[in-house]
This record gives C-alpha cells, structure tokens and sequence, in this order.
C-alpha cells in the first residue's frame, strides 16, 4: 500500500475534480433559475470551481514531486521528472491533469460575460475524469478499462460534486428571492438536480462492477485480497451514501417547496456529503493498493503508479 502521503494527494485531488465536474453541470442546473438566483449562483459555482482547478494544478505538482522522490531522486531532478512525464502512462494523465488544470483554472476565471466559457469547461472536466485511470489501475487494463475507469469518475462527480455545488451555492442564491418564490424555486432545482443524480449514480454503480471484476478476477480475489476487502468496505460505504440518496429522492424532494422540507434537505443531503468524503478515502486507498489481477508493485511506488 502507497505511504500516507500519496494516499492524501489522491484524496485531495479526487475531491478536487468532483468539485469541478459538480461546477460544470450544476453550473447549467442554475441557469434555469429566476434570474436573480441564476446569477449568484453562478457567480458562487465559478469561484469554487476556480478554487478546485488551483487545488488541481497544485496537487499535480505535488503528485510529480512525490514520484521523482519514490524512484529515488529527488525534487532538483529535473532530468526523472521529464522522463516520468514524457515516457510513461503516469506522465500522460499527469500533463492531461496538469493541462485540464490550466484550462479550468482560465474558464472559471473568465467570468459569464463570455459564451465560450462553459463549453471550454466541459472539455477541461471531462479530461480531467480521465486523469486519475491512467495513473492507476486502468492504466494496465488497455483503452477500455479507462473509458469504464473516466466515465466511473464523471458519474460520481455529476452525483456527488453536483450535490456539493447545490447545498454551497444553490440554496444560498435562491434565499435571494422573496418568500413567494423562494421555496418554489429551491424544489424545482431539486426536481432537476434529481434526475441528474439518478442517471449520475446507476453509471457509477455499473461502471463500479465492471471496473471492480476487471481488478479482481474471482472470489477469492474479492474476500482473500486486501485490494478486495478494501473495496467491499467502499461499496458498504457507498450504500450508506446511496441510501441517503434515496431517502432524499423518495421522502424529503415531495415535501420540497416548504420551509420545513427545505430545511430536512439542507441536513439529509449534508449527511450524503459527509458519508461521500469517506467515500473518497477509502478510494484513494484502494487505488493505492494492487490489484489481484497485477503483478505486485513496490510499496514506495504503488500509489502513484509506475511507468510504462
């Protein structure tokens, strides 16, 4: 298993790319809004989405520095640093992140005056769902297994980044409008967040078994391998995550459009979120960890990948 602190650069840039994939769709969410809201919630969704792109570029800075450490060098090498970045998988989906970064980090500055910004921010975003499959298992399982691994990372963002979007900057904007309007908009927002979520969390679902078979190969695999415990403990936690989902869909959006609905949903959804921040733990985790399928890595080098 990778050392703490490849696990935690992981972790953090998981969570930044689900704060920008949630950016970008919610960012289309709030456009139906009445235009008051619209615009503060936009306003609000671009600044944390320019923040996630900062933590992004930062982060795959970092990710180089802790490579060039674990083959040995280090952080003057500028010569192991080019060959990682140049003649090996790793080094492909780290420009891609480092790149997808830049992008972002110039659109969500941008501002709404201009047309190209959101378009220019899907492209960035759906690069960057695909950086962390070439730097990880995917990355041996041929062209496949990345598009499975990168759509697997988009549906959790358009899930759970999306949701994070519409508790920081959806329901504070609609708090704009008067009290006529405010509870109606809040429900309608959720009406349209919901059947994102829905179509969001069954790809994460099936992308998730093809991708989890793919590592594993049998049952031995799953209950005797570390990497097969450590993805069992996900999948529990992401059914507590689900079914919080589910109890938000099914009980708390029909009593949407009252002040005591509006307030159950602050606090269910914020409970999702929480669960969801294990969640993305325990898969920075797991994907530091080999596979059964692979060869077994080193340890030093078994969280960032290997090159190729």
């Amino acid at each position: 298993m990778g050392a703490p602190g490849f696990v935690a650069i992981r972790w953090l840039t998981f969570a930044s790319i689900l704060v920008l994939l949630g950016a970008v769709v919610f960012s289309r969410l709030a456009e139906t809004l009445p235009e008051t809201a619209a615009a503060a919630a936009l306003e609000r969704s671009w600044q944390l989405g320019r923040g996630a792109a900062a933590a992004a570029l930062v982060l795959s800075v970092g990710r180089l520095g802790a490579q060039v450490l674990a083959f040995g060098g280090n952080l003057a090498d500028a010569d192991l640093a080019r060959d990682l970045v140049g003649g090996s998988v790793w080094g492909w989906g780290w420009g891609l992140q480092f790149g997808a970064a830049l992008m972002l980090l110039w659109t969500f500055g941008s501002g709404r005056s201009r047309k190209t910004p959101h378009h220019v921010a899907a492209i960035g975003v759906l690069g960057m769902a695909l950086t962390p499959a070439l730097s990880g298992h995917a990355a041996t399982g041929g062209a496949l297994a990345v598009l499975v691994d990168g759509m697997h990372v988009a549906g959790a963002g358009g899930w759970l980044g999306t949701l994070l979007l519409l508790l920081a900057a959806g329901v504070p904007a609609t708090q704009r409008l008067p009290d006529g309007e405010r509870d109606s908009a809040l429900a309608a927002l959720v009406g349209r967040f919901s059947r994102v979520a829905l179509v969001c969390a069954a790809l994460v679902a099936v992308t998730g078994v093809l991708r989890g078979w793919q590592n594993i190969g049998s049952w031995d695999g799953l209950v005797a391998s570390t990497y097969g415990q450590i993805l069992l403990l996900k999948i529990a936690v992401l059914s507590i995550v689900g079914a919080t989902g589910a109890w938000n869909w099914r009980v708390v959006t029909p009593r949407l459009g009252t002040p005591a609905g509006n307030a159950q949903l602050r606090r269910v959804a914020t409970v999702e979120l929480s669960v969801a921040v294990l969640v993305v733990l325990v898969t920075a985790v797991l994907v530091a960890t080999p596979a059964p399928v692979e060869a077994p890595m080193a340890s030093a080098t078994a969280g960032l990948g290997t090159p190729r």
